[in-house]
């Protein structure tokens, strides 16, 4: 990608003659004259999509390859870009074809492992607990988009950094690391962890559903059927109600059959405590070790 707005929490890389995806400011339209289904903040006129964050900012994103930002009066460009960053990007992606989860992930023994969940879940503090173990590398935060054209799902590199709540930076010993505020009044901060990262997609070897069990309780792992997997992991899509208007949907079925065909999808209870975290972490090492192989995986 290329912005013309600073995305805070964004990794810089060389600059490309002919980048895939262009973020430039200026002027958005109000509405769309030849939007062909309209949501409460947001119209669809292929290949055009118009989304307005009320008092914060408006997008319009074409073709998957261009996104003009124009803030609401008085907001800040450090406000707005935690949208661009996640929300209008996304919508470029679909438009593109891909297919993108609301998870993070991590990378192990050559292969990709992600959280899933809706906001709040824990996705990204479970994925900085693992990489701060040691065991495991930052892939993606918060959203995850998978290529399933090839032999096996690839999960992509993300160019951001982790995004975590100032009271778990705190207990994770991180204000070292703490970089910019998400948005202003918001106790969010970009994480850029010490641990080396990789700039290619790899192999997904498991998705895990993440869900809340009270402090003190055993974490564990369950495998779901493709049915239920795949209906769980719709309704875990990345701004899922956008998406929905977004592309073809036939084409988002076949995607998501592909993947839960290729991926073991499993649902992960563990509690959230802080003093649990030891817990968690080593259920999921063990069923690490547990799993086999996978084609295109590298040797660990």
């Amino acid at each position: 990608m290329q912005s013309d707005i600073r995305l805070h929490g964004s990794i810089e890389c060389a600059r490309s003659d002919d980048p895939q995806i262009r973020i430039l400011l200026g002027p958005v339209p109000a509405a769309l004259d030849d939007a062909v289904s309209t949501g409460a903040n947001w119209q669809s006129a292929p290949p055009a999509f118009l989304l307005n964050v009320p008092g914060v900012v408006r997008f319009l994103v074409t073709s998957g390859r261009e996104i003009v930002v124009e803030p609401a009066a008085g907001v800040s460009l450090d406000d707005a870009a935690i949208f661009i960053a996640g929300t209008a990007i996304a919508i470029a992606l679909y438009q593109r074809g891909a297919l993108i989860l609301h998870a993070s992930a991590v990378t192990h023994d050559g292969g990709a492992f992600a959280f899933s969940g809706a906001s709040g879940a824990g996705k990204s503090t479970l994925a900085a607990l693992l990489c701060l173990d040691g065991s495991c590398a930052m892939l993606s935060d918060d959203v995850s988009a998978v290529d399933v054209a090839g032999e096996h799902p690839i999960l992509a590199a993300d160019g951001r950094r982790f995004r975590l709540w100032d009271d778990v930076i705190e207990s994770l010993d991180l204000a070292d690391h703490r970089g910019r505020q998400v948005r202003s009044m918001i106790n969010k901060y970009h994480v850029e962890l010490p641990v080396p990262r990789p700039d290619t997609g790899l192999p997904l070897r498991g998705i895990y559903l993440l869900e809340a069990l009270p402090a003190g309780d055993a974490p564990s792992v369950e495998l779901l059927p493709p049915g239920r997997a795949a209906f769980a992991l719709d309704h875990h899509r990345y701004r899922r109600i956008l998406s929905n208007h977004i592309g073809d949907m036939a084409q988002r079925f076949g995607q998501m059959a592909r993947l839960v065909d290729s991926v073991p999808v499993y649902l992960f209870r563990r509690p959230v405590a802080l003093d649990d975290n030891a817990r968690t972490v080593a259920c999921l090492k063990a069923h690490w070790a547990s799993l086999g192989t996978i084609p295109g995986s590298p040797p660990a």
